[in-house]
């Protein structure tokens, strides 16, 4: 007994130490092959004279959904149907009240949802098209969809197609085909009818309805005829957020200051209270700041505020508080300016809404105490101070205690600076050629270094514009079609079927010491 004992001992001992794996184990070559389909087993595609029986999908490999939400059925169905996925094998089941139209193409289209189980590669190209009468359609649309603001394309946008033609349908009825938008923001409908379509493309919450003010909508100004052998082109749509002001939150934690959150910033806010005068105001993120005064005691609690285009707003309770931040610099700066540009201004920003109360106590001089040419003046919290110095000079800047006094009386802290010019030749020059088929129109135009704002200007077709002793490095411009002549980008009204004013966005040459850059504009063929 002892002896057999030992020898299944020894026998499992053997085989443990057989299983052992020595050394690393090194994977195989990724698998970046997609799923393909087994259309000898699979439900046929292009059925005719369909009946909404389950659809059965088989694979080489086993699968997994990634986003049922991006199986779109277009016609849209009115109830969500059952899809699951068994190894190697998909079912798609319409829900037993579903009843699909008569005469009608439907396309099922998985996208990129359904993927294989170890790697996520998706099944390409997966759509599947049935017609529950006798013919299915093969008309077909397709396009681009680009943000207005930022021109970049929007990815998985809806895109609908009405065959009603009443102003209210995207408010009030699913439309007759959908798809959305790829990472390229480009999108395509296939298997259509022949037509007449409004095309519109929201930004949907999965109810396939309009629901402003919250959702982004692009719209095309003229219908679609869709017939045999019409063209084809690519029709280009531009996403936009309608103008919706509404007070989403306020408080008045800071003396003389009311801060409001927003769902859309106005470009100013205005009072209705004979006591009360705004001073100043700005758009910091998604919140908006108003520093005011008061003309005579205040009599009345409530105050109304209303846009700059007259719409009002909300009415607020006014509740004074009195804590006060002290007047400081926001951008502190080091104790020293160097190769600052000989011809430009000095820009300090400060916390609160500034004066300048005595000149006499801001000072510019170089390092013989003779004094610069310069032009001190402020702008809501700023201190600008024009120059006009010399080449490769030092100087310094004093701005004594008392020069400056904020809203609530305070005065600003010393502030002394050593500054060094550079000279001409260190800047470039910019020349600005600009054309447009469209002569009654002013286009805003606005020098950005990344997303900052270097100028604004405005030009009309055939003009020039010249930048002179520009610090080097890369700019862009921001150019707005000023339709209506207000003087800034509105956006679009789809109520009033209106289209947001275009903007785009071009990259210039790279700026470069001692160089001028040539740039011609055509707005036709941007």
């Amino acid at each position: 007994m002892l002896r057999k004992l030992g020898i299944l001992l020894f026998i499992i001992v053997c085989i443990i130490s057989c299983a052992r794996i020595t050394g690393n184990i090194e994977g195989g070559p990724e698998d970046t092959m997609a799923p393909m389909l087994d259309e000898s087993k699979s439900s046929p595609n292009f059925q005719k004279n369909f009946t909404a029986a389950p659809l059965t999908f088989y694979f080489d490999e086993w699968l997994q959904i990634k986003n049922q939400n991006n199986i779109l059925v277009s016609p849209p169905l009115k109830y969500k149907p059952n899809i699951e996925l068994r190894g190697k094998k998909l079912t798609f089941e319409f829900n037993e009240a579903e009843i699909l139209e008569d005469s009608t193409t439907y396309v099922i289209n998985f996208g990129e949802s359904i993927v294989d189980f170890t790697e996520g590669n998706p099944v390409e190209d997966f759509r599947f098209v049935f017609s529950t009468g006798d013919e299915i359609d093969s008309l077909f649309i397709q396009g681009r969809l680009k943000d207005v603001l930022t021109n970049e394309p929007v990815e998985g946008i809806l895109v609908c197609l009405y065959d009603t033609l009443r102003d209210s349908i995207v408010l009030q009825q699913r439309p007759l085909y959908i798809t959305k938008t790829n990472k390229a923001g480009e999108f395509s409908l296939s298997n259509l009818r022949e037509d007449t379509f409004q095309l519109f493309a929201i930004e949907d919450n999965f109810n396939y309805k309009f629901d402003p003010p919250g959702e982004r909508i692009a719209f095309l100004d003229s219908t679609i005829y869709l017939k045999e052998d019409s063209l084809a082109p690519i029709y280009e749509l531009d996403l936009f957020l309608m103008d919706d002001y509404r007070v989403l939150s306020h408080s008045f934690k800071k003396a003389n200051r009311l801060s409001l959150s927003l769902s859309n910033q106005p470009d100013s806010i205005a009072f209705i209270n004979p006591s009360i005068q705004s001073i100043y105001q700005e758009s910091v993120k998604d919140s908006f700041h108003i520093w005011y005064t008061f003309k005579e005691p205040v009599m009345d609690s409530f105050i109304i505020l209303h846009n700059d285009i007259g719409q009002v707003l909300d009415t607020l309770r006014w509740k004074e508080s009195n804590a006060k931040d002290s007047l400081q610099l926001a951008n502190k700066k080091k104790n020293k300016l160097l190769n600052i540009n000989p011809n430009s201004s000095l820009s300090f920003d400060y916390n609160l809404p500034i004066f300048i109360a005595d000149t006499s106590l801001i000072s510019l001089q170089d390092t013989f105490n003779a004094e610069a040419s310069y032009e001190p003046m402020t702008t809501g919290k700023k201190l600008n101070i024009l120059v006009a110095l010399k080449d490769k000079t030092d100087y310094n800047l004093s701005v004594l205690p008392g020069a400056l006094v904020d809203i609530y009386g305070q005065t600003n802290d010393s502030l002394v600076l050593e500054l060094n010019t550079a000279t001409q030749e260190d800047f470039g020059n910019l020349h600005i050629d600009f054309i447009s088929s469209n002569d009654s129109v002013n286009y805003l135009f606005q020098l950005r270094k990344g997303e900052n704002t270097i100028e604004e200007f405005s030009l009309a077709s055939s003009e020039v514009k010249d930048f002179k002793h520009i610090q080097p490095g890369k700019y862009n411009l921001r150019i707005i079609e000023d339709s209506n002549g207000n003087g800034r980008w509105d956006s679009g009204d789809w109520f009033e079927k209106r289209q947001a004013e275009k903007i785009k966005i071009i990259e210039v040459e790279e700026i470069r010491a001692n160089w001028d850059v040539e740039l011609s504009i055509d707005w036709d063929i941007l």
